[in-house]
């Protein structure tokens, strides 16, 4: 959101395998925590139903204990209605990256639009009568913070 080209790294891994690789996302986060030192650290969220954010997720928090310094984590969940909104303990305003919000999530055509002659193909805007979407685009994020202190 916002960040420069110079500051995204590409794992090029495989979509759907994240599973199968999450000792080299591990040291790749190692890595850039070596090297940037951040307060805080964003992920999605633990329990999101999808296996590839399960292991990115895992492969972050082993990171941040082989990384071994206090970092606020802020998990943020990709698909938030399938969790109770108790577990969201934080809000952050997006302010002026909402276009740029909506330019990603407009980027992702399997995720909001029905694919040809798949009328089971679910989008986020099949979830929660819509109201997946109305949140997704709205000007703060919800998240779940904690501190990792060492």
């Amino acid at each position: 959101m916002g960040a420069s080209s110079e500051s995204v790294t590409f794992l090029r891994l495989p979509g759907g395998a994240a599973n199968h690789h999450v000792h080299e996302i591990t040291h790749a986060v190692v890595s850039m925590l070596n090297s940037w030192r951040p307060q805080s650290v964003f992920v999605n969220y633990a329990k999101d139903p999808t296996s590839d954010h399960v292991a990115v997720n895992a492969a972050v928090r082993a990171a941040l204990r082989a990384y071994g310094r206090p970092v606020t984590v802020f998990e943020y969940p990709v698909w938030i209605g399938t969790i109770a909104s108790s577990a969201l303990n934080s809000l952050a305003c997006l302010g002026d990256v909402i276009g740029v919000m909506r330019e990603a999530l407009a980027a992702h055509a399997s995720q909001t639009q029905r694919l040809e002659n798949q009328d089971e193909w679910q989008t986020l805007s099949d979830l929660s009568g819509g109201d997946f979407v109305g949140r997704l685009l709205a000007d703060y994020e919800m998240f779940t913070r904690y501190e990792i202190k060492i």
